[in-house]
């Protein structure tokens, strides 16, 4: 029998039934276009890259976390307030930063009609508080973002000065939904009572938090603009002040990093916009949850509640309303000489604990902060 021999086609064979098949399956419908086949050209460094909603996050709690303030996060060794021109004038002439017991337009603040009311009923850290050692102050607040546009109708000023405190400073905290007042070294350490009295000349500012609205057993009938929930620094004692400074490059760069973590906010919430809020009950639940927690959160939008100082509608988390702050941050012309003071004030060696007379009644409406 014969064998059949089965022989390789030749090449040309193969060649021919390729084209035959590409144009069985193409033909009418691509017409065996090299472009239509073709895959996308990788990307290249040169194209930008479309930011995930998860990296913005990232970046905008990155930029606010240092910014952070709770329980277990008070103490803050570097400090900003804002103020005027005018009073930068007279800061650099007199050396002295802590000149009021009350602001001339708006009477005293919140802060020390309080403190009257504590001392009135025995505290001893309020007739502390109340002595002449410790009635002039001034409001301040780690993030320099998180005060600059005040309150509505209340604003401080557009110069900024940076305090830092002396190592060996001591915060008292004083909460208003809470009876009993509480002292926290630079390290966060719990303070006693006795030693915080025993040693009055350590304390260098109050962490007063207004929240008494915040205590679970409130009424929510009550109207949140009569006590909207903020909070403060109030520098009390100036012999605890290391150094104070104005138009600083550490200033301006500072300002830079503020305008930056609002602006990375903005940005998140562009690709993931919040919920339209209510200003009063989203001051209630900042004051209530935020202003709370244990650890420092980890969602940018509760990182930047936990960092502010006044959470009414001028701060709601809206990117155009963070934008524009970072805008205004960015704006602010700083063409002074800058210079910076070492206090030599001392701390009264006998401390009269015998209150000082009650504030008297504001005649300039509601007043929050401390000047």
């Amino acid at each position: 029998m014969n064998r059949i021999r089965l022989s390789r086609p030749p090449r040309d064979c193969f060649r021919s039934l390729e084209k035959g098949a590409l144009l069985s399956c193409f033909l009418g419908e691509l017409l065996c276009s090299p472009e239509s086949v073709a895959a996308p050209p990788p990307p290249t460094l040169s194209q930008p890259a479309i930011a995930h909603p998860n990296d913005t996050a990232r970046a905008a709690s990155a930029a606010l976390l240092p910014y952070v303030v709770l329980p277990g996060r008070i103490a803050a060794r570097t400090l900003y307030t804002w103020t005027t021109r005018d009073q930068i004038a007279q800061l650099a002439q007199k050396r002295v930063l802590l000149t009021r017991t009350e602001s001339p337009e708006r009477g005293p603040s919140y802060f020390r009609q309080r403190l009257s009311l504590r001392a009135k009923e025995g505290d001893e850290f309020a007739k502390l508080l109340q002595s002449s050692a410790f009635t002039r102050a001034r409001h301040a607040w780690p993030a320099p973002w998180a005060t600059f546009l005040g309150s509505p109708g209340e604003r401080y000023g557009d110069e900024l000065i940076q305090i830092k405190l002396k190592p060996e400073a001591w915060f008292v905290v004083f909460r208003s939904s809470q009876a009993d007042f509480s002292v926290v070294d630079l390290d966060n350490r719990a303070i006693s009572s006795k030693d915080a009295l025993a040693h009055p000349e350590r304390i260098a500012a109050v962490y007063f938090v207004h929240d008494e609205l915040a205590k679970e057993d409130a009424a929510s009938s009550t109207p949140p603009t009569v006590r909207a929930a903020y909070r403060e620094y109030v520098l009390c004692n100036e012999s605890m002040i290391a150094s104070y400074s104005v138009y600083t490059e550490d200033i301006k760069q500072e300002l830079q990093r503020s305008a930056d973590a609002v602006a990375a906010l903005a940005t998140h919430l562009q690709k993931s916009p919040s919920p339209p809020l209510l200003p009063s009950g989203w001051n209630l639940s900042v004051a209530r949850e935020s202003w709370m927690q244990i650890d420092p959160p980890k969602e940018p939008l509760s990182i930047y509640e936990a960092a502010l100082s006044f959470p009414n509608e001028l701060y709601l988390p809206d990117s155009s309303r963070l934008l524009g702050l970072a805008d205004k941050l960015r704006k602010l012309v700083f063409d002074q000489k800058p210079f910076r003071h070492t206090p030599t004030l001392k701390f009264p060696k006998q401390t009269s604990l015998k209150p000082a007379p009650p504030p008297r009644t504001s005649q300039g409406g509601i007043v929050w902060k401390t000047f």
